[in-house]
């Protein structure tokens, strides 16, 4: 899809606009494109602005712009003024916003810095809210209402307004159409989400992500604004797989925090990458050490153990036969066990007799 345009808009068309044009390239090329004009533009370009944004970012606006007529403008999505109360009724767009900026022109080297500095954070705002919107905008066009009604019975307390309604199938083509663009990067800064079906897409875009330390940063970003254990369960980077040792330490902490769905990734992860040749008898000692009220927490960890009867019985047996669980998770572990079919039926019946009737 094309990149959506950027019209940078201001009286004279030598400073705050070709600022903001020029930021936009060097910060926003990979979102949006950027153009700037001005309704009576200069002959040149502010030499105190030019020289400013070269010694801070290197970067020489007369190599690749010039003051120009809003006539010169190629058809913009966006408009945005730049303080000044120019008017522009002849310019067609999407949306436009005045920033309100302050015009540093004849005053000293600061004034030039905090303008800069105050048209950076708007530009990396900027790049923020149209990934979202075109984000946002991909996935309307998949949604399937009757879907929707369905996935938003299935988590609890989330509004169907909140939920879009796309299916899995089409979320994770999604993520990989988008893996790697300045527009998924963008989308995954954009904290919280609104909809239901944009953090299953973030969650599928960090599960698809390359090399450990930006995956676990992601994630660590990711986990707070993580509501339902749907979104949780999608999130399972398959980098993890080849860093069991370094994210340990990750999981310990994850474990001991106060959010539930964070506890829950966290058995997660050691029943996806620590339950087959990497396996620790200490590893099921950390996950029956949690307490929680909370019912998403306890299924996961029975979870954990059913799984784990099925691939390292003999080190796990022993927290039912002992009752080292609680009372509830117990109880679900062996239903869910004798609910699997990776379990010999001698096995099931023996764990049967373990149940604990209250």
């Amino acid at each position: 899809m094309s990149r959506p345009v950027v019209a940078f808009v201001c009286t004279h068309n030598s400073c705050r606009s070709q600022l903001a044009e020029a930021l936009g390239r060097l910060l926003a090329a990979d979102v949006f494109e950027s153009c700037s004009a001005g309704t009576a533009p200069k002959s040149a370009i502010n030499p105190d602005a030019v020289r400013v944004l070269r010694r801070l970012c290197g970067v020489d606006m007369t190599e690749t712009q010039r003051p120009k007529l809003l006539s010169e403008l190629p058809p913009a999505d966006v408009v945005v003024t730049m303080g000044c109360g120019v008017q522009c009724p002849m310019l067609p767009c999407r949306a436009r916003e005045d920033w309100g900026l302050e015009d540093p022109t004849g005053q000293d080297d600061a004034a030039f810095e905090r303008t800069i500095a105050a048209i950076r954070e708007k530009i990396l705002d900027l790049r923020r809210r149209l990934a979202v919107r075109a984000v946002r905008g991909r996935l309307l066009a998949l949604r399937d209402p009757g879907y929707r009604d369905f996935q938003a019975k299935l988590i609890p307390g989330k509004s169907p307004d909140l939920v879009i309604g796309v299916r899995t199938p089409a979320l994770r083509a999604l993520a990989k159409e988008l893996s790697g663009s300045g527009e998924a990067a963008a989308f995954l800064e954009s904290l919280p989400h609104e909809y239901f079906d944009e953090n299953q897409l973030h969650a599928f875009l960090i599960s698809g992500g390359r090399g450990f330390s930006a995956v676990l940063a992601a994630v660590e970003t990711f986990l707070p604004y993580v509501d339902n254990w749907a979104t949780c369960d999608q999130l399972s980077p398959r980098v993890f797989g080849a860093h069991r040792a370094e994210l340990l330490p990750h999981i310990r902490v994850w474990l001991a925090s106060g959010h539930p769905y964070t506890v829950r990734f966290a058995v997660g992860m050691l029943m996806a990458h620590c339950l087959d040749e990497d396996f620790d008898p200490a590893y099921p000692a950390l996950v029956a050490a949690v307490r929680s009220e909370d019912y998403y927490v306890n299924m996961m960890a029975a979870w954990y153990f059913a799984t784990a009867l099925a691939k390292q019985y003999d080190a796990v047996i022993g927290y039912l036969e002992k009752r080292r669980l609680p009372v509830w998770t117990h109880n679900k572990t062996i239903q869910k066990a004798v609910e699997s079919r990776r379990i010999p039926e001698e096995r099931k019946i023996y764990l049967r007799t373990l149940r604990v009737h209250r």
